[in-house]
């Protein structure tokens, strides 16, 4: 993940060259200008996403010359409903909601990130360490955590594969909730609040660096084949 972070601030650099910002004048044309609006889509809980993001945007503000608000809501709906209607002048989106905003609100796309030098990522099916199940299947009758209803890699692909094994996602499970975040999904399986979840594979391997205890307590059983990573995205009448 901080190597995502790394190529959008040179990105930003560029931007910033190409417009003639100095990083010493930075501080003071922000004072004069509008804040730049960013929202990051629910990936990460609250408090993580502003641990991860606050450097880059710092960064992004220092460049271009102007303040950056940070905005988050719970859900990616939310998100890509302040996108379409103007409300906000970028966002980090996951890649089902980058669809369904680009369907609804002609939302266009400012660039992808390059992680480990792959501009994909998967969905992994994860059940506590203790766990003895070994597949998708074997989570029958189980209890089951979401991130959210768009989340590619939290919903979307878990469905998909049940459906292609014949299976009804709607009565597959025991239970199932919506944690509305990747790292909340880790966490309900490594405290066994739920038998397994569906979670974005960069949150999780970032989470082996960050927080290896967590993830210890768990184990990773399914993987989707590669997915297109989470754009950045922006209103179709940004001025350009």
């Amino acid at each position: 993940m901080w190597r995502t972070l790394t190529t959008l601030m040179a990105v930003c650099g560029m931007l910033a060259a190409s417009a003639g910002v100095s990083w010493a004048g930075a501080a003071d044309a922000a004072r004069t200008k509008a804040p730049l609006r960013i929202a990051v889509a629910a990936m990460i809980s609250p408090e993580e996403t502003l641990s991860v993001y606050q450097e880059l945007m710092d960064y992004i503000a220092a460049n271009l010359g102007r303040p950056v608000e940070i905005k988050q809501r719970r859900t990616y709906q939310e998100v890509n409903d302040m996108l379409g209607t103007g409300k906000l002048d970028a966002a980090i989106l996951c890649s089902g909601p980058y669809v369904h905003a680009r369907r609804r609100y002609g939302v266009e796309l400012l660039a992808v990130p390059v992680i480990n030098g792959s501009p994909t990522y998967r969905s992994y099916i994860i059940v506590p360490s203790s766990s003895t199940a070994a597949s998708l299947e074997e989570l029958h009758r189980k209890r089951f955590a979401y991130t959210d209803p768009l989340s590619t890699s939290g919903y979307l692909y878990p469905v998909y594969a049940l459906v292609s094994r014949g299976r009804q996602p709607a009565t597959f499970f025991a239970k199932t909730l919506f944690t509305y975040s990747h790292d909340n999904s880790i966490e309900a399986v490594a405290e066994a609040v739920v038998d397994g979840a569906a979670v974005d594979s960069l949150i999780y391997d970032y989470l082996q660096t960050t927080n290896p205890a967590l993830v210890a307590r768990t184990r990773i059983i399914h993987r989707s084949p590669l997915m297109g990573a989470q754009p950045v995205g922006v209103p179709k009448n940004l001025d350009p």
